[in-house]
């Protein structure tokens, strides 16, 4: 009597503990691109460990993989499904800042940090079902989908070098790191990801307590180029440069393209625009710069600006929002901020 074996129909259930498990080699298994792999090792770091729970049947069925590794934290429920995984609930990551993670992932997520970055603290990563894809077979970073991520990076210590450098520069505000480096301050980041692009909706930034800016736009994972728009706060352009009658939608904009391993930002225009615009506000030339003759003639930037993700901001009771406001007195809005994020998870 003749069969065949049908591996479709072939049925599987099990677990799996893994202990320090060397990273390197286990990526070595699966065919990833070179910076894939290298992103999955700084994220993972160099051993992990696991605790694999399965029951596929007809190559489908839930996995549920417990990480605790030397830089990352989660517990990842999947589902397999027609040679993809997607997410059967939510996923709560924590990620260690290192140096390797700041030079792989943190770069993709904003290149203008990338000159370093160091935290205390872990990021957090939180991951939506909704819309979450990852082809296994074949494998491409243009077919993973993520409909929508938080990613949680709270405070941290920011090297002075770079495009960061030339921000500072800019604003004349050499003084806010006299040891190279600065504490930033961010507000959480959403963002998606489709055929290969990330986009970021706005996020702000609190830098040296005391500039603020935003930023805003896309990173292509596939080409690594950059669409993104950094846009600098009217409280900080009223006390850099003197300049008023700006409203909290007034933003100056400066583009950011190139890629993330080669930022090219235009600050030789960014020059040359702010010092027109300050030159009419000291002659009393501004009046209302949105709609007004400045705006025509010297834009503050090419693009509407977005509505901030997060209100309050997490740093408003110690420094002001808006030009001319006195600082609240000193109160803890960091911890308020991150149990901001408490109230989207499960």
């Amino acid at each position: 009597e003749e069969g065949e074996f049908n591996r479709e129909g072939l049925g599987v259930k099990g677990e799996l503990t893994l202990s320090l498990l060397p990273v390197r080699p286990l990526l070595g298994i699966y065919p990833l691109a070179p910076e894939t792999r290298n992103s999955v090792h700084a994220v993972l770091g160099e051993f992990v460990n696991a605790q694999i729970s399965w029951e596929i049947a007809q190559q489908a069925g839930p996995i549920t993989i417990d990480v605790h590794s030397s830089n990352f934290q989660a517990r990842l429920p999947l589902q397999l499904h027609q040679h993809a995984l997607y997410l059967r609930d939510y996923v709560d990551a924590q990620i260690s800042l290192t140096q390797a993670v700041n030079e792989t992932f943190l770069k993709d997520i904003n290149p203008l940090f990338i000159t370093g970055a160091y935290s205390e603290h872990p990021i957090r990563v939180f991951i939506d079902p909704d819309g979450f894809v990852l082809p296994l077979n074949p494998y491409s970073i243009e077919r993973v989908s993520i409909g929508k991520a938080i990613i949680d990076i709270g405070k941290l210590r920011l090297r002075n070098g770079g495009q960061v450098q030339s921000l500072m520069e800019f604003l004349n505000a050499k003084e806010i790191t006299p040891d190279g480096l600065m504490e930033a301050w961010f507000t959480p980041l959403f963002l998606s990801l489709h055929e290969g692009v990330a986009s970021y909706k706005r996020f702000d930034v609190l830098l040296g307590g005391n500039i603020q800016i935003a930023l805003w736009g896309s990173i292509n994972l596939v080409n690594d180029g950059v669409n993104m728009t950094l846009a600098i706060s009217p409280t900080t352009l009223y006390e850099r440069f003197h300049i008023t009658g700006l409203t909290k939608k007034d933003m100056f904009q400066v583009q950011m393209r190139g890629t993330t391993s080669k930022l090219s930002m235009d600050w030789s225009s960014a020059y040359t625009r702010i010092a027109l615009i300050v030159a009419r506000n000291a002659a009393g030339q501004i009046g209302n710069i949105v709609g007004g003759i400045i705006e025509q003639l010297i834009p503050l930037g090419d693009e509407p600006v977005p509505p901030p993700t997060t209100s309050p901001f997490p740093w408003e009771s110690l420094y002001p929002s808006e030009p001319g406001m006195i600082p609240k007195e000193a109160s803890s809005r960091e911890g308020k901020s991150r149990r901001w994020i408490d109230r989207l998870l499960p």
